[in-house]
């Protein structure tokens, strides 16, 4: 009997040390573990916050690109005003060059008759008065004959200063057309650079975009992993911390896309300042009917998208060499081939009269080609790109 009570003692005490032993096993696994799951939902919230921020910062950043295309559209425009006025005053001085040469053509023309006419006053104006007496002619003829004379001479000297004067005027005016004409380049170069100077802005703002837009994706991958490395800790702890409730789903704040215009928006903004050098459906030279325009530009002409859109191509393609197509909100393309340097990217929206490239300086290289697709089908560009004044050969 006392060695059965013993035996008693001694299970039970052996018991107590057992459970005290798993006891003090078991206190660091859950105290790890709870550690583990405090900083795997701060973790969460961590990143919860940072997305937050993330969004907000990408928000503020569309609105300043924005902005930004805004500013390049007003200086695109400003330009092209100032490349049309540009032109029209080299146009109004070649038409005034061409009358200035006219009118030099035919004082010159004239010139030798004046000399020859000048030559003969003044010999009779240092001939004698009794020579004319001693004459043969009758009197009446020799008065006639000095009538004629004095009136030929004034009538010499009154075109003579008549032409001077007509030239003089036509090369001040050539002079202040030349003049304005040094203005607008310089005005031109001084917008020029402003618009270089919001490209590269533009271009840096763009590239904070994509950085943000990629933190913002990746952050959005961490918060998923996070979200689900935490619903399998739950399942773990469940039957020590029943208390616990179990994490709401995370939420992921979605930042609002580039502002892409109003829908179905198609105004006829010319892309370029020119005059149309080929007709839609005229003869190329390969023979064939011509599925565009091609207009013939000024040298470093700026161009610009003919309405709301998405670029959806850029780069040389085949004989159209370097190009631009631009897919705009009816669904409807624009074809835009031989730019000397383009100036968007794959997948910008642009805005219309926003800048798409600029013109070279070489004779080819001032003709750009404009196709306008509906559907798969080439169509009449007019309606989508405005009228265009003939060339003139």
């Amino acid at each position: 009997m006392r060695y059965r009570k013993k035996h008693v003692h001694v299970r039970s005490a052996a018991l107590c040390l057992s459970l005290a032993l798993a006891t003090s096993f078991a206190a660091p696994a859950l105290a790890n573990t709870k550690k583990e799951l405090d900083s795997t939902l701060q973790a969460i919230d961590e990143a919860r916050d940072r997305q937050s921020r993330l969004a907000g910062e990408l928000e503020a950043l569309t609105s300043n690109l924005s902005e930004i295309q805004s500013k390049t559209v007003k200086l695109a425009d400003e330009i092209q005003k100032n490349e049309a006025d540009l032109r029209d005053k080299e146009n109004a001085l070649s038409v005034l060059q061409k009358q200035m040469q006219a009118k030099q053509n035919e004082y010159h023309a004239q010139e030798k008759q004046h000399i020859a006419l000048v030559k003969s006053m003044v010999h009779l104006s240092r001939t004698p008065r009794m020579a004319f007496v001693a004459q043969p002619a009758s009197l009446p003829e020799v008065l006639r004959t000095g009538k004629v004379l004095e009136m030929t001479s004034e009538a010499v000297q009154q075109k003579a200063n008549e032409l001077s004067i007509q030239i003089q005027e036509l090369a001040k005016l050539q002079t202040k057309i030349h003049q304005n004409r040094e203005s607008i380049i310089k005005k031109q170069h001084a917008l020029m650079d402003k618009r270089e100077t919001l490209s590269k802005e533009l271009v840096r703002r763009e590239a904070m975009h994509r950085q943000l837009d990629k933190d913002y994706s990746r952050e959005k991958e961490k918060i998923g992993n996070l979200s689900k490395k935490s619903s399998s800790l739950k399942e773990l702890l469940a039957s020590l911390e029943r208390e616990r409730k179990t994490l709401a789903g995370i939420g992921i704040p979605q930042a609002k896309p580039s502002p892409p215009g109003k829908p179905g928006s198609r105004s006829a903004k010319k892309p370029v300042v020119g005059d149309i050098l080929q007709k839609y459906g005229s003869k190329s030279k390969s023979g064939e009917s011509l599925k565009g325009v091609v207009l013939q530009t000024a040298a470093n002409a700026q161009v610009v998208s003919p309405a709301n859109g998405e670029v959806v191509f850029t780069g040389p393609f085949l004989e159209y060499g370097p190009m631009v197509i631009v897919r705009h909100d009816d669904g409807v393309h624009t074809l835009l081939a031989g730019l000397n340097q383009i100036q968007t990217d794959i997948g910008q929206r642009v805005l219309v009269g926003e800048p798409l490239g600029v013109m070279g300086v070489a004779t080819d290289a001032k003709k750009l080609y404009v196709e306008v697709r509906k559907g798969s089908k080439p169509v009449d560009p007019t309606p989508w790109i405005g009228n265009f004044n003939i060339a003139q050969r």
